[in-house]
């Protein structure tokens, strides 16, 4: 069976053989921070960013998915959109509304380069299929890559999550309990998932890592500014060196969250794709149940990754 270690490095050969081609040296823009307390998509964040940079490479221009700076965006050779698993109209009535956000950007800037990160895509309305043609570099699914090509008119491939880029990690400390429900509560959870549940097992926990402590965002900006504020202060480095340092500051805290209740069980159950990749990298035994509209499976069948973890219909 392939080990942690293994499946890690075939994971960022694919990240580096689809992305690499899209960019290089010349300026560019990575938007849709996600500045809410979902470690998923953190996670995915941190990927990009260690992506980059092991290439040598940063974004001179950072934005959260809530604005668009037409005037900065202008002088970039590429526009890169963060990926995850929002591609679709399935959270269109949420805010922020990530699909509003990337056709708008699309819309803005039809001559220059965007580059989608790897993204899962889920429609329930047809219309919604048409309005959202436009640029898609990178899907995470088989599924996924098939319904681009079907509906897209531009290049695209099969790329890993690139919560990958991020590496094996360490587990915060041994584990204490047993088993982690870590369920979704959102329009994804997987049916049933909850309903009817079984008596716990002795010393395990069920939760969600939706909920973060109130100091995160002002431990973050203060650690920034430790940083990089006197540079800032005498003109030494640009805005946009000291917010990307907030946001991945943020970031960080909102990962190691998500660590440390990972790494206090011995085995964990969930239908959040993003808890079977760190569990990957942490090497934590894990059990997956399907999302609401499949994107665990597919994605496990499009890596080949469930020699890490199994996978189940329901509890």
């Amino acid at each position: 069976m392939e080990s942690p270690v293994e499946l890690v490095t075939r994971m960022n050969q694919e990240i580096d053989r689809v992305v690499s081609p899209f960019v290089n040296q010349k300026p560019f823009a990575l938007l849709d921070f996600p500045d809410y307390p979902n470690v998923g998509d953190s996670a995915i964040w941190l990927g990009n960013i260690a992506f980059f940079s092991r290439k040598g490479l940063a974004p001179s221009c950072i934005s959260r998915m809530t604005r668009i700076d037409s005037e900065r965006l202008k002088g970039q050779e590429t526009i890169v959109l963060s990926g995850g698993g929002n591609f679709g109209d399935i959270w269109s009535e949420h805010w922020p509304n990530c699909q509003a956000f990337r056709e708008a950007v699309m819309e803005r800037f039809p001559g220059k380069k965007i580059v989608q990160l790897p993204q899962s895509i889920h429609f329930n309305s047809r219309r919604n299929v048409d309005s959202a043609a436009r640029a898609i570099e990178a899907l995470r699914d088989r599924k996924s890559l098939d319904f681009a090509r079907k509906n897209f008119q531009c290049q695209v491939g099969l790329c890993p999550d690139m919560a990958y880029a991020l590496g094996p990690l360490a587990r915060s400390y041994p584990p204490k309990k047993n088993v982690l429900f870590l369920l979704r509560t959102d329009i994804e959870r997987a049916s049933n998932a909850a309903d009817g549940m079984p008596k716990l097992p002795s010393n395990s926990d069920i939760a969600d890592w939706l909920v973060e402590p109130f100091w995160i965002a002002g431990a973050a900006i203060m650690a920034a500014m430790a940083t990089h504020g006197l540079s800032f202060a005498l003109k030494r480095i640009p805005r946009e060196r000291l917010v990307r340092k907030y946001f991945d500051n943020k970031a960080r805290l909102r990962l190691a969250r998500g660590l440390r209740l990972l790494s206090n069980y011995k085995t964990v159950v969930s239908d959040r794709l993003h808890v079977h990749i760190l569990c990957c990298l942490l090497g934590i035994p894990h059990i997956m149940l399907d999302n609401s509209y499949g994107k665990i499976g597919g994605f496990m069948d499009a890596f080949s990754t469930k020699g890490q973890g199994s996978i189940a219909p329901t509890i």
